[in-house]
């Protein structure tokens, strides 16, 4: 299952701010806001009884975008399969060009066939993966509106299909991907590592006054999660 969380209906600019991760993919504080934003986020109470404590958090909406989903997915899979994909178009496309050289220095038409194979191969490796994960990003994409309201010790994420609430107790995962937080939720199966639950936050839904306060929550309640690529 992914459960992708997706701007808000303004079309107000956002804020330009640095895309570059982290090395290691942990999430960085974002600068001192600047300007206004027109974003939709606002404070809220977790309407707890009289009698408990009151928590403040930050109510946001937004649609995902498809590159947003399709940037978080590939640095995922790259992270999980260690880049075996690109490093097996690598050394296929190396052994295209020897083949490529050998058939220059032998006069030998067979080294350009295999040339050709290799390069084929490598396509496939390099071209199939990204193709999938660019499928998967267009069909999430749907345009539904998600709701979220992030506390200090969980978050309620809400869509037409589902809801869902997930602890920030250090269970998840969170890395920087370029403009947006990703948090890889634990899968249910622990079998079944193919595919992560991920909730994808994109930093340009968020107002500027309470920005720091949504990274802060969501840093101190998750783990960071090391992202190649």
């Amino acid at each position: 299952m992914i459960a992708l969380f997706t701007e808000n209906e303004n079309n107000a600019k956002p804020p330009e701010r640095d895309s570059e991760p982290s090395g290691d993919g942990t999430p960085e504080r974002s600068p001192t806001p600047r300007g206004s934003s027109a974003n939709q986020s606002e404070l809220v109470s977790d309407g707890a009884e009289a009698f408990e404590e009151q928590q403040t958090g930050v109510a946001v909406s937004y649609e995902l975008k498809e590159h947003e989903i399709y940037q978080c997915l590939k640095r995922e899979e790259i992270s999980r399969t260690k880049g075996v994909h690109f490093i097996s178009a690598g050394m296929l496309l190396i052994a295209a060009v020897l083949c490529i050289l050998s058939g220059i220095a032998t006069k030998n038409t067979m080294q350009y066939i295999f040339a050709v194979c290799w390069l084929g191969l490598a396509a496939t490796f390099l071209v199939w993966p990204l193709r999938n994960l660019r499928t998967i990003a267009k069909n999430s994409a749907s345009g539904s509106k998600v709701h979220l309201k992030i506390y200090p010790d969980h978050i309620e994420a809400e869509n037409s299909k589902n809801q869902m609430e997930i602890p920030l107790d250090g269970t998840s995962e969170c890395a920087r991907v370029q403009d947006t937080i990703a948090l890889f939720l634990p899968n249910k199966d622990q079998s079944d590592t193919r595919i992560p639950r991920l909730l994808i936050l994109p930093l340009r839904c968020i107002d500027e006054g309470v920005l720091p306060d949504v990274e802060a929550m969501i840093l101190a309640g998750t783990r960071p999660k090391k992202m190649r690529g």
